[in-house]
């Protein structure tokens, strides 16, 4: 028996073990029967010798984001590439069924994922806006993914306009495609909408 696979992207200023990572993931282990496998990204987690603190985090991500959004990220997404094709080797793993679980940096880095990853049969993004600096790129990325994918958006995000999250919206190639939107700044994750990214990964793998 195999079963599905989700690859969780964790957002900008969290690490792979952090409590948004492990409470998605145990949902998913335990009410769907799904493997989950999550990696540190870029000057994130194990990736950096010295800790800092999430707010500090942050800053140091957008503004690395801002210096080298695509040159920064070919080897991160390369190192995800690399990860999918190991796992989808394990017997037990259905490599026809694959999931991508990312908003905000899981989103920025998550469209080139699924644009270089055919395995990918289902997606969760979001909360990431194509005017953000160095962004636009995500235009053409959305535009290659077919996959069902729910994206979320925080209405009253202060870091990714509006506007531009939805065009990042509207340019996904998918015909399944499936836009919530929360009352509330950029951070944080209501039990409803997790809710909503455990049911669209069971319905869709």
């Amino acid at each position: 028996m195999t079963v599905p696979l989700v690859l969780y992207q964790h957002g900008g200023s969290g690490h792979k073990d952090d409590l948004s990572v492990t409470e998605a993931a145990r949902r998913m282990v335990s009410e769907l029967g799904y493997a989950v496998a999550a990696i540190d990204g870029p000057i994130h987690g194990e990736r950096r010798s010295i800790p800092v603190l999430q707010s500090t985090m942050l800053r140091e991500f957008l503004t690395f984001w801002k210096e080298s959004p695509e040159a920064a990220g070919d080897e991160f997404v390369a190192d995800w590439l690399y990860t999918i094709e190991c796992l989808c080797a394990l017997p037990m793993i259905d490599g026809d069924r694959v999931g991508w679980y990312g908003v905000s940096m899981g989103t920025a880095y998550g469209l080139s994922v699924i644009a270089k990853c055919q395995r990918i049969a289902s997606a969760i993004l979001g909360k990431w806006s194509c005017n953000f600096p160095g962004s636009r790129h995500l235009l053409g990325r959305a535009r290659t993914l077919t996959c069902p994918t729910l994206f979320i958006t925080h209405w009253d995000d202060e870091i990714f306009d509006r506007e531009g999250t939805i065009l990042l919206f509207d340019a996904l190639g998918a015909r399944d495609r499936r836009l919530h939107a929360y009352a509330g700044e950029h951070s944080g994750r209501t039990e409803e909408e997790l809710d909503a990214s455990v049911n669209h990964l069971a319905r869709t793998l």
